[in-house]
């Protein structure tokens, strides 16, 4: 097989530079082409020529010199829905036939991230050289979670890649619509809780401009009233830090809250709705089922479910049932397990997971609306409380000046 020397613009406009085998001229200038380079300059070398004579064709583009962006200069976190379109690009770009090498190219051209550029131009130079797209994401642990990587390497594994990042793209993106109607739900009382915080705290500032010229008073006018608030303050900041920053305190505190009458429902139906998305997309993309399992759990977002499920999938491993490790777990709901024995039973494992998913995502959402319905009311009740307070001490003081008159 004779050696090419070539000079070729690769498709950012940059010139490149290496040698390439081929049967003839015209064959290495179809290779050539397959990596979306354009031609400039094709000569026959001399074997002498080679640096990497009797090593494979990927080994000897590794001596092609390329520069591209550098991931260490791009920050920022990549959003979902940027991942949900390059997953959903890649597998369609993949169906049709475009290699993947040019489709992480075009993708990277695509991408509104910084960050997910840079990841896909690495990924593409990765690609070029032989390596698999999934050694490439596993760089990037930060961006890619441990379900989407697993999923392209049984993707790769099973030639199913682009049927693989179109299931990617399905979970990615119902996980997103979850996401988007608890923000939903939970807009109203948010706006009516920085309202009421933003009229008392106002209403506040009137009375103390005022000072002794009013019979207006307020609470928070009482040192009593900070002593009481202040402590209350700094255990609540104290605590959102060790919960972001503590597995520990985030297991605990999740524990407690499932223990509420319908705060606890509602925070273990969205954990089960995320478990059984993730197992079944797994599962339906031919991982094994305890890997699938584990992964799964990660994906819950809920400590308190992770730390009960994973112990489980101990029984996983020695051939027992999906239904029976559940049980041992106890972090399962009876319906729950017994759609999953069925599943089981009947082969249809992954659309009952999903059947469960929907059920708790629908019954999550009524639930949410609810009890952002109830803090609203809450809220309003607190501002009523205050102004009240203020009428009350208002009317209260012009009586008694009133009467001393």
């Amino acid at each position: 097989m004779a050696i090419y020397y070539f000079k070729a613009l690769n498709p950012e406009g940059h010139l490149e530079s290496g040698l390439i085998h081929g049967a003839n001229k015209e064959q290495a200038a179809l290779k050539l082409k397959d990596r979306s380079l354009d031609v400039q300059d094709l000569s026959e070398a001399d074997q002498s020529a080679d640096p990497l004579s009797g090593q494979s064709e990927e080994a000897s583009a590794r001596s092609v010199a390329v520069e591209d962006e550098s991931i260490g200069f791009a920050i920022g976190p990549v959003p979902l829905k940027d991942l949900q379109f390059f997953f959903r690009q890649l597998g369609t770009m993949l169906e049709a036939g475009i290699s993947p090498a040019q489709s992480l190219m075009t993708l990277s051209k695509q991408s509104t991230s910084p960050r997910l550029k840079a990841v896909l131009l690495e990924a593409r130079n990765g690609v070029i050289e032989g390596r698999p797209l999934s050694i490439a994401l596993e760089q990037h642990k930060g961006i890619f979670t441990p379900l989407m990587i697993s999923m392209v390497k049984v993707g790769e594994q099973g030639g199913l890649l682009a049927s693989q990042c179109n299931d990617l793209s399905d979970y990615i993106q119902r996980d997103i619509e979850l996401k988007n109607t608890i923000k939903k739900e939970t807009a109203y009382p948010k706006i009516v809780l920085f309202g009421s915080i933003f009229i008392i705290m106002a209403a506040q500032m009137i009375v103390a401009s005022m000072g002794k010229t009013t019979t207006l008073d307020s609470p928070l006018n009482n040192l009593s009233t900070w002593f009481s608030i202040a402590p209350m303050i700094i255990l609540i900041v104290g605590f959102v830090i060790a919960y972001r920053r503590s597995p520990a305190v985030q297991a605990w505190t999740q524990r407690v809250l499932y223990r509420l009458p319908v705060v606890g429902h509602m925070l273990h139906g969205f954990a089960m709705a995320k478990f059984g998305r993730a197992f079944a997309a797994l599962y339906k993309g031919g991982l094994p089922i305890p890997k699938a399992y584990r992964l799964a759990a990660d994906a819950t977002d809920s400590e308190s479910t992770r730390e009960r499920v994973k112990p489980s999938a101990a029984l996983l491993d020695e051939g027992h049932s999906v239904s029976e490790a559940m049980i041992d777990s106890g972090a399962f709901s009876p319906m729950v397990v017994d759609m999953t024995r069925t599943g089981e039973t009947t082969g249809n494992l992954d659309m009952m997971l999903t059947k469960i998913s929907e059920y708790y995502e629908e019954d999550g959402k009524l639930k949410a609306k609810q009890l952002t319905t109830l803090l609203g009311i809450l809220c309003i009740v607190s501002i009523g409380i205050y102004v009240g307070y203020v009428v009350i001490t208002f009317y209260r003081g012009y009586a008694g000046g009133m009467t001393g008159i």
